[in-house]
């Protein structure tokens, strides 16, 4: 089985730096750690559904 992925642009919340990174929208409601690509930083990634039927993604600090 196959997950459905997304591309989303999103900015680091530590360096700033803008980047490219697929998010599974099966994990809707939840939320997991990816490090950011630039400076390694660990960014939690929350992915859930808007009432237009939209993908939402938020990012913040691990810890914040």
């Amino acid at each position: 089985m196959t997950h459905p992925l997304e591309f989303i642009t999103t900015q680091c919340p530590h360096c700033g730096e803008t980047f490219e990174t697929r998010v599974d929208i099966l994990e809707l409601g939840d939320s997991y750690v990816e490090d950011c690509p630039t400076c390694c930083s660990p960014i939690e990634f929350h992915i859930q559904e808007t009432m237009d039927g939209e993908l939402e993604v938020t990012v913040r600090r691990e810890n914040d």
